[in-house]
């Protein structure tokens, strides 16, 4: 069977060709460095203010978040397939993938990393339409942290980007 037929996220994602399609992808992460790895070169001496701060922002509500969306033309399992090898291309983690009952409707949550200028935030993922075509709804949130200084608009111009370019892919490799 082609990858192009599958039409369930949960067999796309135990295909052997998708599950090395995927390793590939995550093997071209970008490794910046995160907030985290960036503090422990200070030797420790970060400010206990720093974070109850945090902690006092999320109890609070204050959060950076972006959302966009795109429609695609393409095959469900490729649409869905390209979404996350983009994911994880850019280093971050899939904590779940789930499948509406119609199997019209596709949700991704993926973690993203923390950096010198940024929390760490999620990354939420809505695949929905019908054959014709697809909307690809994406969002950030970074909680805890008003601004974000762009950050979220870099990432989902990135996925989008990367998205349309895994299915040109896709399309030209016919599988």
């Amino acid at each position: 069977m082609k990858i192009l037929q599958i039409e369930s996220v949960y067999i796309l994602i135990e295909d052997p060709r998708c599950i090395d399609l995927i390793s590939q992808a995550s093997q071209k992460a970008s490794r910046g460095i995160s907030a985290e790895e960036f503090l422990k070169y200070t030797k420790g001496k970060i400010r206990m203010g720093a974070k109850l701060g945090k902690a006092l922002a999320i109890k609070m509500g204050i959060s950076s978040n972006t959302e966009k969306i795109m429609n695609l033309s393409s095959y469900y399992s490729y649409i869905i397939l390209a979404l996350l090898c983009s994911i994880v291309e850019q280093g971050f983690s899939l904590k779940d993938i789930e499948e509406s009952e119609s199997k019209k409707e596709c949700f991704i949550t993926a973690d993203i990393p923390s950096s010198p200028l940024s929390v760490e935030g999620k990354l939420h993922a809505q695949i929905e339409g019908n054959p014709e075509s697809y909307n690809i709804k994406l969002s950030t949130a970074f909680l805890g942290q008003k601004y974000a200084w762009g950050r979220g608009n870099r990432i989902l111009d990135k996925l989008f980007q990367r998205t349309e370019q895994y299915i040109s892919d896709f399309k030209s490799l016919n599988f």
